[in-house]
């Protein structure tokens, strides 16, 4: 053999960031059973994405509502002391918690009412007489005017009931 024969069979040497060699044939046939059924995977795969994404922006908007409503409002717990009226204290916290600009709504909590909402712990038919159950007042800042700092509402809350 010469040295022109080997020469035919000896690729030449390609050059860094050259073209790269292109194959015609696909990796996956189109028109056998499995280019079928990853071109049906592909798609079910873009639905479910697609309804992920939807869940995910639905429930986060919930949320945020959920947090703003929650931010909105604060509890002040009134607890019973020996020798204190209890009643007095509520309507002298829920005064308090009214005067402050940005306060839409004062609910105080009556007797009975917080008793309701200890008998999913407690169970019903009891007597909650002898037991100490604080007296809630439920705070809300009005949503169309400036927010009142509950921070400030609380101290002078306190500050208020203790005398």
């Amino acid at each position: 053999m010469s040295n022109s024969d080997t020469s035919d069979f000896l690729a030449a040497p390609r050059m860094p960031g050259g073209p790269m060699p292109r194959f015609d044939t696909p990796l996956v046939p189109r028109n056998s059973i499995s280019g079928r059924a990853l071109v049906a995977v592909v798609a079910i795969m873009t639905f479910l994405a697609s309804l992920t994404t939807g869940a995910v922006i639905l429930v986060g908007g919930a949320a945020s509502e959920w947090q703003a409503d929650v931010a909105r409002e604060v509890t002040i717990q009134v607890l019973p002391a020996s020798g204190r009226d209890i009643d007095a204290v509520v309507d002298k916290a829920t005064t308090v918690a009214r005067a402050f600009p940005g306060i839409g709504d004062v609910r105080p909590y009556s007797k009975e009412e917080s008793t309701k909402l200890l008998e999913p712990w407690l169970g019903s038919g009891l007597s909650l007489d002898q037991l100490p159950v604080p007296r809630l007042i439920v705070v809300r800042n009005s949503p169309s005017r400036r927010q009142a700092p509950f921070s400030t509402i609380i101290a002078a809350g306190s500050t208020a009931c203790a005398r």
